[in-house]
This record gives structure tokens, C-alpha cells and sequence, in this order.
């Protein structure tokens, strides 16, 4: 909506360069908190997901030192 003329023609000198700048900053300001709270979101997946493949590695792990699951997966009778 633009703004009405006579009404900013009867503002003080630079009032309305102050509400623009003030303006500015809210809106970048904004952005900054977005910016902010999507970079939380893709550390705390990036978190999640270095979790997740620690604990499939620890599974493996265990698996691979088991001789009877060791066994099975490869069709060969277990040994012990």
C-alpha cells in the first residue's frame, strides 16, 4: 500500500528514512533468524544421522565377531 503524501509530507525532516532503515533491519533480521534456526535444524539432522551410523557400525561389529551369525549369513555350518 503506498504511503499517502500529504500524510508524509507532514512528518518531520528524515522521519521517514528512519522508519525505512528501522524497517530494514526487522526484515533482516528475520532472515538472520531463519538463516539461524535452518542451520540448527541441519546440524541437529547431521547429528542424528553421525548417531545412526556409529550404532549400525557397532552392530557390525558384533555381528562380524559372532561365529554362528558369521555363519549364517554365509550358508556354511556353524562352527564352535
Amino acid at each position: 500500500m503506498p504511503t499517502d503524501p500529504n500524510w508524509e509530507r507532514g512528518l518531520r525532516n528524515g522521519c521517514t528514512r528512519r522508519a525505512v532503515g528501522a524497517s530494514d533491519e526487522v526484515n533482516q533480521n528475520e532472515e538472520d533468524d531463519e538463516q539461524r534456526s535452518q542451520l540448527a535444524a541441519s546440524r541437529h539432522e547431521e547429528k542424528i544421522r553421525r548417531k545412526e551410523n556409529a550404532n549400525i557400525e557397532a552392530m557390525m561389529k558384533i555381528l562380524i565377531k559372532r561365529p554362528s551369525t558369521r555363519s549364517s549369513r554365509t550358508g556354511d555350518p556353524p562352527t564352535r
